[in-house]
C-alpha cells in the first residue's frame, strides 16, 4: 500500500500510475518467492530477490504456517523488521516526492 503511495505522489496520469505498478509488482512478486523459491533461480537473481520488499516477510510467513516457528526466531523477526523498514522507507519517499512536487 505505501509502495501505492510512492505511485501515485510520482505520477501526473492514471494511465502513468497503472503502467509502473503493473511493471513493478509483477517483477517483485515473481522474484520474491511467493511464486519462483529463491532456492531455485540463478545465484544473481537470488541477491536481486534478497533487495526486494517481499522476500523477507515471505519468508517469515512461510516460516510461521508451515514450521510453526515463534516471532522470535531470527528469520521470522527479521521478516517483520524488513517490513516495518520498507513502510518507512516507502512513506519517506512519498513525502518526498509531495515537497518536492509543492515547491
Amino acid at each position: 500500500m505505501c509502495f501505492g503511495f510512492v505511485i501515485s505522489a510520482a505520477c501526473e496520469l492514471e494511465r502513468n500510475a497503472i503502467q509502473l505498478a503493473l511493471g513493478s509488482f509483477y517483477p517483485t512478486l515473481l522474484l520474491s518467492g511467493v511464486i519462483w523459491p529463491i532456492e531455485g533461480m540463478p545465484w544473481v537473481l537470488r541477491y536481486v530477490s534478497l533487495c526486494l520488499p517481499l522476500t523477507l516477510a515471505t519468508n517469515s510467513l512461510r516460516s510461521i504456517l508451515t514450521r510453526g516457528w515463534p516471532i522470535t526466531d531470527s528469520e521470522v523477526y527479521m521478516g517483520f523488521v524488513s517490513t516495518l523498514g520498507w513502510i518507512a522507507l516507502f512513506l519517506v519517499v512519498t513525502l518526498t516526492i509531495l515537497r518536492f512536487k509543492r515547491n
